[in-house]
């Protein structure tokens, strides 16, 4: 597993800023694999696979090392405040998370319908990107 966090800022006024969070982890299973969500700093987040962004009918197998990416917006974008798709993304709220856990993270998924937790032990911090 490698996870990476990166602080980053929107290039015109407006845009938001915030934390991308991407964790690389590597599929040891022929079954139905699904990932839901993800805590981190108090936070529950959703997360996306990355491959599945790039195209819907991607199908990853036993092996194949995927990314999980989510986001928290510490200011949101003006054109994404109060839409259902920035709600998505992040929530505001403190949500404790069904686990207890030591590391940074921890991600909720499933293996063929049965919810597994997976924790993150660290982040390794990536340059705040600004403007991008």
């Amino acid at each position: 597993m490698r996870a990476t966090s990166q602080e980053w800022l929107a290039g015109v006024r407006g845009g938001g800023r915030g934390i991308k969070y991407d964790v690389r982890v590597k599929i040891t299973t022929d079954k139905k694999v699904a990932f839901d969500s993800m805590w981190v700093s108090g936070k529950k987040l959703s997360i996306k696979v990355a491959e599945l962004l790039k195209d819907p009918e991607f199908r990853f197998s036993n092996n194949y090392e995927i990314s999980l990416v989510a986001s928290f917006y510490l200011e949101p974008s003006n054109k994404n405040q109060g839409k259902e798709e920035y709600k998505s993304i992040s929530t505001s709220d403190t949500i404790k998370a069904p686990l207890e856990y030591k590391g940074a993270a921890l991600i909720k998924y499933s293996v063929a319908d049965s919810i597994k937790y997976l924790e993150v032990p660290f982040f390794t911090v990536l340059p705040k990107l600004v403007g991008q």
